[in-house]
């Protein structure tokens, strides 16, 4: 059964997204994006893709897990460097324009983090529906109004879990497995067709970003930016 406090509250988003609020589509500025709502309605984004199949791709000065952030065609993530915290800034191109440290590293982390990246997958609430993808790959669309659910499908299983939240872009369900594997689904007409699975080659802790009609994707070395053919 599934959380009904997670259904309530991505379904309270969906609600306030509708209801007007405005946000600048271009931009991601956190972690679910403008709206807290795990999607984007607009735009064409790339369906196959792959650790030797990218735009750019931009090594990382350490292991991290946390989500990018786009603002003004400027890219923002958390990572470790040279042993301490650090915020660093990327141009659209994938070109470091300055790092700001805060600290120091923390010793103490999870396998699976740069810190203490939370488990289970935030829902995401898109168009009436929401959308909730399990540890193991299970999907579920559920009505957030009365909590029924519309259908159901699950990725190929595997002894990797899914802890990165999932993206919802154009239609396409965006699912990022620990192992590096991001899952490619149609979701369009209350219908579950997996389409892709891309191999990142890493580790993919941290969810898919939009960006202007491509994806911004954060694995454990690298910050691949991902554009159609």
């Amino acid at each position: 059964m599934p959380n009904r406090v997670l259904v309530a509250t991505a379904g309270l988003v969906f609600f306030a997204a509708r209801l007007g609020f405005a946000a600048d589509a271009a931009d991601w500025r956190s972690w679910r994006g403008p709206l807290g709502n795990g999607s984007v309605e607009q735009g064409s984004y790339p369906v196959s893709f792959g650790a030797d199949k990218y735009l750019w791709r931009t090594q990382l000065p350490g292991k991290g897990c946390s989500t990018p952030i786009l603002l003004n065609e400027k890219i923002y993530l958390t990572s470790p460097a040279n042993g301490e915290d650090a915020l660093l800034c990327y141009d659209f191109q994938g070109a470091e324009k300055w790092r700001a440290v805060f600290g120091q590293e923390n010793a103490g982390k999870h396998r699976n983090g740069s810190g203490v990246g939370t488990f289970v997958p935030t829902p995401v609430a898109y168009k009436g529906r929401v959308i909730l993808v399990g540890d193991k790959g299970e999907i579920e669309s559920i009505d957030p109004v009365t909590g029924k659910t519309i259908w159901k499908g699950t990725f190929p299983k595997s002894r990797s879990n899914f802890y990165a939240s999932p993206l919802i872009a154009g239609d396409k369900l965006f699912a990022p497995r620990e192992d590096g594997t991001v899952f490619v689904a149609s979701i369009a007409n209350d219908r579950f067709e997996l389409v892709s699975e891309n191999n990142m080659d890493e580790s993919v802790i941290g969810s898919p970003v939009p960006a202007t009609n491509r994806l911004l994707i954060r694995g454990e070395k690298h910050l691949f930016c991902i554009a159609s053919e």
